[in-house]
């Protein structure tokens, strides 16, 4: 792609009550499918849980244990927020998940390379005109 991506950061505060975090298992719900490096992820309740000592690796599972991904984070900063929060970037329709908030710790930064959107964004484009292609032929 040579133009640049139009993004933006969509902060969804997304915390579920009490759902404190001390070093355990923080609560989040996402309310649409997203990506987080080049894995799709869908829409539900994930737990956020620190899997290296210094928190530079983040496990999310989808509870139901239907999705698990491990990502790689950096510094971001501290945050005072109340409530664990996810933000992403939006590119085309898909939203890569950017930075995780765990209230009384670090922010916790995800980098989205701009080859991981080509690829996935074209993944999607490819299986929508895929499921467009089966439901022309059905009608002929």
């Amino acid at each position: 792609m040579n133009k640049p991506l139009l993004a933006f950061a969509a902060v969804v505060a997304l915390a579920l009550a009490g759902s404190a975090y001390a070093g355990g298992p923080a609560t989040v719900k996402v309310a649409f499918p997203f990506v987080v490096n080049s894995t799709q992820m869908p829409a539900g309740t994930y737990e956020i849980l620190p899997i290296s000592g210094d928190k530079s690796v983040v496990e999310l599972i989808s509870v139901g244990g239907h999705a698990v991904v491990n990502t790689t984070t950096v510094w971001g900063g501290s945050v005072a927020a109340k409530d664990p929060t996810f933000e992403f970037k939006k590119y085309g329709d898909a939203y890569f998940l950017a930075r995780i908030d765990l209230p009384g710790d670090d922010v916790r930064e995800i980098a989205v390379k701009p080859v991981t959107v080509e690829q996935v964004l074209a993944k999607l484009a490819a299986e929508r005109y895929q499921h467009t292609q089966v439901g022309d032929s059905s009608q002929k």
